[in-house]
């Protein structure tokens, strides 16, 4: 509206009136929507594209690390071999919260004796949603750091120290949850949030997690006093 506004005041400005005015104002309105239509589909495209490309990225190291996998079981057949391990599903938006989902990968990980390095690979194929769109628009120079992939995708989905202090703030009682469960995902929601706080889990470092937080408060409240 405020664009359409200054086309007319540009128009009026010219010497336009009447209809010559409003369909000066309304070309150049038009013509300005468009240009910005045609900008963000090529964005989307771009997004698109890159999407694709790192999904090619992941699927080449993936295979890449299977065949070594494949390679290395195959030789020194009197050593001792490990279980197999059963196949780690997808990340799932709609089923899996992805706090969870991430030590479970990292369980798993470790439980299978892969390497540091093939980590952030690894998880990358795994993903699907938003988690695969934040993992895609990482620098190339980032996607095979674990710890920088992981960063990204809790920053991305909220869980960080406040994250964790809003959801045991918020929590309440699901359908179908007892408050021993409830106990259990509050106690949880805190030691996360500890955690993302760099803290210890000392009456020292718990204090000054509480002590912030009402420092935190009292500013917010003061701000909206002003």
């Amino acid at each position: 509206m405020e664009r359409y506004q200054n086309y007319v005041k540009i128009g009026q400005e010219l010497g336009l009136t009447g209809k010559d005015l409003l369909d000066f104002a309304n070309e150049k309105d038009q013509k300005d929507r468009e240009s910005e239509n045609a900008a963000r589909e090529e964005r989307r495209k771009e997004r698109e594209h890159e999407i694709t490309l790192k999904e090619q990225d992941v699927k080449i190291a993936e295979k890449k690390a299977s065949e070594q996998t494949d390679a290395s079981g195959s030789q020194n057949t009197k050593s001792v071999q490990k279980p197999r391990l059963p196949k780690l599903q997808s990340f799932s938006e709609v089923t899996d919260d992805l706090d969870a989902y991430i030590q479970r990968f990292e369980r798993f990980a470790k439980a299978a004796g892969w390497p540091d390095s093939e980590w952030a690979i690894s998880l990358g194929a795994l993903l699907t949603g938003r988690a695969l769109e934040t993992y895609s628009r990482l620098p190339l120079s980032d996607v095979n750091d674990y710890k920088k992939v992981k960063a990204a995708l809790l920053i991305r989905y909220n869980l960080t120290e406040e994250g964790f202090r809003e959801k045991f703030r918020n929590a309440q009682l699901h359908s179908k949850e007892s408050y021993t469960q409830l106990g259990e995902r509050l106690r949880g929601y805190v030691n996360r949030w500890v955690e993302s706080a760099g803290k210890k889990k000392t009456y020292d470092d718990l204090l000054d997690i509480i002590v912030r937080e009402q420092v935190l408060s009292v500013r917010i409240c003061l701000y909206l006093l002003e």
